[in-house]
């Protein structure tokens, strides 16, 4: 339905959003696996017990938005202040800050480089995304921006003043 020039540009945006995903669902995959990993060996670290098991449950769920691995954490910090375990629940809320910490700093770094953005144009659109769309929005937002780059890329956008669409 599209004229001859404009469907070639919506070809190639349709094969540059499919790549781009593909390389979202890989940085997710490997931020899972880098997650599974530090928690693991974090846990290891501080004496706790299962820490391979636990390191597997925590990267399990660093997959649900928002919540991740504090619906691990939480509850077993909880616990452990409860039972009154108070320097095992310190060391776990120390772990637990510095996965959080590191999972953010990566997350911006390896999604951009798998879907080609500026790792601040990706937590840009992961906070726009969350924002716009809710928790949905982490992966609305930077799959929003896969599309505009793809659709600038392709010259269906105008590029932005200084900038051309050739990139």
């Amino acid at each position: 339905l599209a004229p001859p020039g404009t469907r070639d540009k919506i070809l190639d945006v349709k094969t540059d959003v499919f790549v781009s995903a593909l390389g979202f669902a890989k940085a997710q995959l490997v931020l899972i696996i880098l997650t599974m990993i530090i928690t693991s060996i974090g846990l290891s670290l501080i004496g706790a017990r299962y820490s391979l098991v636990m390191g597997l449950l925590v990267g399990f769920a660093d997959v649900l938005p928002i919540v991740g691995p504090s619906i691990v954490f939480g509850p077993w910090i909880i616990y452990n202040l409860a039972a009154g375990s108070v320097p095992f629940a310190l060391r776990l809320l120390v772990l637990f800050v510095l996965i959080s910490v590191f999972r953010q700093v990566a997350e911006a770094k390896v999604v951009g480089e798998r879907i080609g953005l500026h790792p601040l144009a990706t937590l840009f659109s992961i906070f726009v995304g969350f924002k716009v769309f809710g928790a949905l929005g982490f992966v609305a937002g930077p799959l929003l921006a896969i599309v505009l780059k793809a659709m600038i890329k392709s010259g269906l956008l105008p590029a932005f003043p200084g900038q051309s669409s050739s990139k």
